[in-house]
């Protein structure tokens, strides 16, 4: 009954596209993050703070959807902030 439920909601189609795009990343990022930050307009500036190993534009992932928002740069930043892996929105 449970993957019935799935299935009528497109879960199944969303976690595969889900693990489509992790695996697309973690073959390109190494390390994986332990810290996520979401920032919002105006908050961009956070990235003069990390050490960016990796850039994507969000064009460019599988499935990944795209900011629609002029200001933004539409980019998932990985690296480093005080030693520490993070990933940025």
């Amino acid at each position: 009954m449970i993957n019935e439920r799935h299935k009528e909601l497109g879960m199944d189609s969303y976690k595969r596209k889900v693990t489509e795009t992790a695996k697309y990343l973690s073959t390109r990022i190494g390390t994986g993050p332990e810290i996520g930050l979401l920032t919002g307009t105006g908050l961009g500036d956070i990235a003069g703070s990390i050490e960016i190993t990796n850039s994507f534009a969000y064009q460019d992932l599988p499935h990944f959807p795209v900011s629609t928002v002029q200001s933004h740069t539409g980019r998932l930043l990985f690296g480093r902030i005080k030693q520490r892996p993070v990933i940025v929105m």
